[in-house]
């Protein structure tokens, strides 16, 4: 018995502290001998830039641009879909002198639909179109227009509510040759933001015709607003999808229209769910440039519904191809002159059978050909995981082994009309793991039978608060909680754990998760909800290598009697994962209790307990509370270094990151075996019933299973089969010890015992 005196004296004194041996709750092994070396990848770290309108563009979008519909490519009573207009006319002359005279075609930009003209015969009084618009105070504006016509000049004046002058400008003389030209002009600082009008105007009797226009702050940053921009920087995503959405599968997303000088692109652009007019100032090229910049991998969806295979290649030939190609030079005069060498491409966005039935047949036109063209890229087919196995049985009984992954959206959701109460409520985001977990399984199970190498890719994740009929508003004063966040743990650290068969996951950013609204001093204000900063958290502080951890004793929930909500009967209490790099430990804990704080041993051998470590902390004293444009920082995480002494406390629905050099733990302590022999091998390992032995040579005693106190809690008569199935259903979670002898050799193994 003396190598299990040493055994258990060595794991006792490193890794069990003596107050700790008399309870039995809430314990953390992290298991250092059992690490995947880089298997955490910057696509599993994603996020998902979608164009929806109100978050791109607009006066509270990310987009640094003020003026909507600045091509003046809008009629409300033009087209039967139209039914928004931005720009207005305006005089203060006779209205028998004004002959308005829009729209008009062939403007400035050849892809934009209209522009606007007046004629004005009175010599008196001013005449033009305005726009109410939303200026921040201490920033400065750059500001053009392209005009032309006959009056003698343009000008241009912002005006406030009560129509008092803030800033009026003659922007210079208009040449009389029926040519545009462009106008330029800084606007200052005001000393408070305002929400006033944009005025472009004509003093003198004549024609004045009106394009392009631009007012955006200088401060801008790949034409996107600079605080949006700071936020992505610090959040670091390792990957970016675009442009997704329904917005890609329609006339909004032909990439040949959305690339070069962003005056001449193609406008307008009708958002799908509610024909409003959409702008891509921010493009393919400013997307490359801010991947580049922020170091993310792009990834970046195709136009099926709309477009072609052979636009899907020139697509792909103007992100990959080198400048002796022909959208490779192109991209390059384009201010890309290096390839971008994106990898990953989704034919489509969401292509259900209830929209696109045909979807999988021409899905293969896609594959093949962009394949023969570039056999690196990985290519993505989606469908409407929420029908199943039928409906992976569907597109891959067509598709067979020619995808690299399964795009699938999942989402967790507390519907109003189903008037939950608050536990319910919180149980859903709360344990949100124990479904995605479920979805994984399947999925993985029903992939595997058209290809093995087949992955599922959650590429747009999301939590929401609305009803379906109105949830893309985004209104809900829920989505900006600490509970939403709470749910985007449960999803980050599912698709973390289940690395080896997830692609690219993707945070929607503009669902609950980037938020802009104006304060109650009408200061438009970008601020994130507490999922932005969970996520930063992690995806600052983690490494590349997963560290197997395992809840060894640890409380389990259920829900209360009479709730509609019991998915998550028996889950753990906490839902945690450990990684690490060469120079630190990372253990990123949720505690889910929902009204009290929480003890929990963590339990890593060869660690210097009483050691100083980092943790990074975000909680709040109810999972309701929220950030807002009145206080945007209200949830955030906190930092500090204390020592670690084996047990912590852990706020009530908190999310903890514990940072641990490495230095401070002995990792040639080894818990495994007391010798290698390769002729035996025990699986699996945890277990949570059964283990197998597979040995190549006779064990010639009894297999005895050994608490850490020494006593032998199991033993087994070693049958004439092999595999050797043991049963350890009966003992309860732990840390044991096997111990056999083959030849005069004594065998001994560390195995952990889960529920």
């Amino acid at each position: 018995m003396k190598w299990l005196f040493k055994f258990v004296f060595t794991l006792f004194t490193l890794t069990i502290s003596v107050a700790y041996l008399f309870a039995n709750r809430n314990e953390l092994f992290v298991d250092l001998q059992k690490v995947n070396k880089d298997a955490i990848k910057k696509e599993h770290l994603g996020i998902f830039f979608e164009y929806i309108y109100y978050k791109v563009n607009g006066k509270l979008g990310m987009s640094a641009q003020e003026i909507q519909d600045r091509g003046f490519d809008t009629e409300r009573y033009g087209m039967p879909w139209e039914k928004h207009q931005y720009w207005f006319l305006f005089h203060t002359c006779s209205k028998d002198s004004i002959k308005e005279m829009k729209p008009w075609h062939y403007g400035y930009n050849p892809k934009g639909l209209r522009h606007y003209a007046i004629k004005k015969d009175a010599f008196n009084g001013v005449a033009g179109f305005e726009q109410e618009i939303l200026l921040d105070s201490g920033k400065t504006f750059d500001f053009y227009i392209y005009a032309m016509g006959t009056v003698d000049s343009v000008y241009l004046d912002f005006i406030d509510r009560k129509g008092d002058v803030l800033f009026e400008k003659n922007l210079g003389p208009l040449p009389h040759d029926w040519k545009w030209h462009k106008f330029e002009s800084k606007i200052p600082q005001f000393n408070q933001h305002k929400n006033c009008k944009i005025r472009i105007y004509a003093k003198s009797p004549g024609e004045l015709h009106l394009d392009e226009s631009s007012l955006m702050a200088t401060d801008n940053q790949y034409t996107l607003r600079k605080e949006f921009v700071d936020m992505l920087r610090q959040l670091k995503p390792g990957l970016m999808r675009f442009p997704g959405g329904s917005f890609c599968d329609y006339s909004t997303w032909h990439f040949y229209d959305h690339i070069g000088d962003r005056d001449q692109r193609r406008a307008p652009n009708y958002w799908f769910f509610d024909i409003e007019i959409m702008r891509m100032d921010f493009g393919l090229d400013e997307y490359f440039k801010l991947c580049r910049d922020l170091e993310i991998e792009p990834y970046i969806t195709t136009n099926f519904k709309s477009g072609s295979v052979q636009e899907a290649l020139d697509l792909l030939e103007y992100c990959n191809g080198d400048t002796s190609t022909k959208w490779g030079r192109k991209r390059a005069e384009n201010g890309n002159p290096e390839p971008i060498g994106v990898k990953f491409f989704e034919i489509g966005n969401e292509q259900w059978e209830r929209f696109s039935p045909e979807y999988p047949t021409k899905y293969l036109d896609y594959y093949d050909a962009m394949k023969k063209k570039d056999s690196t890229i990985k290519i993505l087919v989606n469908g409407f995981h929420w029908d199943g196995e039928k409906e992976i049985d569907r597109i891959f009984s067509v598709v067979q082994n020619k995808a690299d992954f399964f795009s699938w959206h999942p989402g967790y959701a507390a519907y109003p009309k189903d008037k939950l109460n608050e536990i319910d409520e919180y149980n859903i985001f709360a344990y949100g793991s124990v479904a995605t977990q479920k979805d994984i399984d399947w999925m993985k199970k029903a992939l595997g039978k058209y290809g093995s190498n087949i992955k599922q890719a959650p590429t747009e994740y999301w939590t929401q608060f609305m009803d379906l009929d109105d949830w893309i508003t985004d209104t809900s004063s829920k989505g900006s909680t600490l509970l939403s966040g709470i749910g985007d743990v449960n999803f980050l650290h599912s698709f973390i754990r289940n690395w080896e068969t997830t692609g690219p996951a993707c945070r929607t950013l503009f669902l609950t998760f980037f938020f802009s609204d104006t304060a109650k001093n009408g200061r438009r204000v970008i601020y994130a909800s507490p999922g932005y900063y969970a996520l930063k958290m992690f995806f600052n502080s983690h490494g590349k290598d997963y560290v197997h951890s395992y809840l060894i004793d640890s409380e389990k929930v259920y829900a209360p009697t009479g709730s509609k909500v019991n998915f998550f009967d028996g889950a753990s209490l906490f839902d945690i994962v450990t990684t690490k790099n060469n120079d630190t430990l990372f253990i990123a804990i949720l505690n889910r209790s929902i009204n009290s704080p929480k003890k929990l041993f963590i339990n890593i051998p060869g660690f210097e307990y009483g050691s100083k470590v980092r943790f990074q902390q975000l909680t709040s004293n109810s999972f309701y509370d929220r950030n807002s444009a009145d206080e945007p920082f209200k949830i955030t995480p906190v930092e500090f270094i204390e020592k670690l002494d084996s047990t912590v406390t852990l706020p009530k629905h908190s999310y903890t990151i514990i940072s641990i050099p490495m230095d401070n733990i002995n990792t040639n302590v080894n818990f495994n075996d007391n010798q290698t022999i390769q002729d035996i091998e025990i699986f699996p390992n945890p277990t949570n019933s059964i283990i197998n032995i597979t040995s190549k040579v006779q064990i010639v005693s009894n297999i005895e299973v050994y608490d850490l106190y020494g006593n032998i809690v199991k033993s087994f008569a070693v049958p004439d089969y092999n595999p050797i199935n043991l049963n350890l259903m009966s003992i309860p979670q732990g840390i044991y010890v096997v111990k056999f002898r083959t030849n005069n050799t004594d065998y001994y193994k560390k195995i952990i015992k889960i529920d």
